[in-house]
């Protein structure tokens, strides 16, 4: 049986393999930018495709680079249970947005999956004085797939990653973890906060609406 980082893997490449995968998140960029001409939907179509799968396939690379590191270093007691919460959001196939919805379906999960690392490192920052983990979690928590996304469902991924937190942190204690060291995904940073990202947010964040 795969073990749950490897699971998730197997089940966004099978999701992302679907030939629709990506019409949902399609139909919902149209839905956005629906006063636009048809040819800047398009772009924007393509544009705001590529920075979700992007932003998925990354989000899956961090959690399989932080599980090696862990294993590496002998820490799986105390971040198993961090990566375990985090392989959760994205198996369960009928949660906020399901995965039905091919690259829509998983961009939640992913969005949740950064907010709850995000956040776990700067408890674990204000407790020690140093990053849990080694990436800038701040920028992967990127507000054009928080817009992407839309109210109400942003909302109550919010409140579902201080649900998981409490969860966690009841398993293990922000002292029992150590920081985990990992080479980030090449082109994260364009992907997140990059120029392509940065002309895509100004344009979507004037005009998002929710479901």
């Amino acid at each position: 049986m795969l073990d749950p980082v490897s699971q998730v893997q197997a089940h966004v490449d099978n999701v992302l393999g679907a030939p629709d995968a990506k019409l949902a998140i399609g139909e919902r960029v149209q839905a956005l930018f629906q006063t636009h001409p048809p040819e800047e939907v398009a772009r924007l179509t393509g544009e705001i495709s590529d920075l979700a799968e992007n932003y998925v396939r990354g989000t899956v690379w961090i959690l399989g680079q932080c599980d090696q590191a862990a294993a590496a270093a002998g820490l799986t007691h105390s971040v198993g249970p961090v990566l375990l919460q985090c392989a959760n959001y994205f198996l369960n196939p009928a949660d906020y947005l399901p995965d039905q919805y091919g690259l829509l379906g998983l961009l939640d999960d992913a969005y949740l999956c950064c907010r709850f690392m995000a956040e776990l490192n700067a408890l674990y920052r204000a407790e020690n004085g140093v990053d849990l983990l080694d990436l800038s979690l701040d920028q992967a928590c990127s507000p054009t797939v928080r817009n992407l996304i839309g109210p109400p469902i942003d909302a109550q991924l919010d409140m579902a990653v201080q649900q998981g937190i409490q969860q966690v942190l009841q398993l293990v204690q922000l002292s029992q973890m150590q920081p985990i060291r990992y080479q980030s995904p090449a082109h994260w940073n364009e992907w997140v906060d990059g120029e392509n990202a940065v002309n895509v947010e100004a344009e979507i964040s004037s005009i998002t609406t929710g479901w």
